[in-house]
């Protein structure tokens, strides 16, 4: 390099015919045949970040990256044969999925339902409410908070404040972009009719 010559090779130096102290570099001709048939080098591995789904709404895509299903299938001798069938055959059990929270998600809704229940008229609710529809880590939540509504909309019927608390956290989740709310639409829509349309709503006779 300090003369000018940067190749990590090591030069070669011939000495000039005819000159005792001159020297040269040896520059060995190069055939283009000889470069193109050459075999092209092997390409470093590059880093680099792939994503791609582990699971859909539950149902795991059958992409190579996942493991495939027979996989995580549970093993054939574990099935129960004394749920087998009339004609002899096999039943195939599906088992349950078990759903673990982070500690912080089990807080999260902890708080949000005291909140609703008890709760419900103070400032820190409706920054509950405010959380509740622009969160994008609330997914997980959502059957949980579709059981704990349709569960205290069914309490409740005679508590018009917890009703109206209940429905403004249905509203709040329906209004939040990041979640999918339609598989648990089954569940939210009796109570959500109920509080619409039912005759009677509270014990006071002012109650509306």
């Amino acid at each position: 390099p300090v003369y000018g010559f940067a190749s990590g090779d090591p030069l070669r130096f011939k000495r000039a015919v005819g000159h005792k102290d001159l020297f040269y570099i040896d520059d060995r001709e190069v055939d283009f045949k000889e470069i193109i048939e050459a075999p092209l080098p092997k390409a470093p591995l590059d880093t680099a970040v792939v994503a791609h789904w582990l699971a859909i709404e539950g149902v795991q895509p059958a992409i190579p990256e996942n493991p495939p299903i027979d996989a995580i299938a549970a093993p054939t001798e574990n099935k129960r044969t004394e749920h087998a069938k009339d004609d002899g055959l096999p039943v195939d059990i599906k088992l349950p999925v078990k759903h673990i929270l982070s500690r912080e998600l089990q807080m999260y809704f902890d708080k949000i339902a005291e909140l609703t229940m008890s709760r419900s008229s103070t400032p820190v609710f409706r920054e509950a409410l405010v959380s509740l529809s622009k969160d994008s880590g609330l997914h997980p939540l959502v059957p949980y908070f579709s059981y704990f509504i349709a569960d205290e909309v069914t309490r409740s019927l005679a508590d018009l404040p917890v009703l109206f608390a209940l429905m403004r956290v249905v509203q709040s989740l329906l209004r939040n972009p990041h979640i999918h709310i339609e598989p648990y639409l089954h569940q939210l829509m009796p109570s959500m009719i109920t509080c619409i349309v039912a005759k009677r709503l509270g014990h006071r006779l002012s109650d509306n």
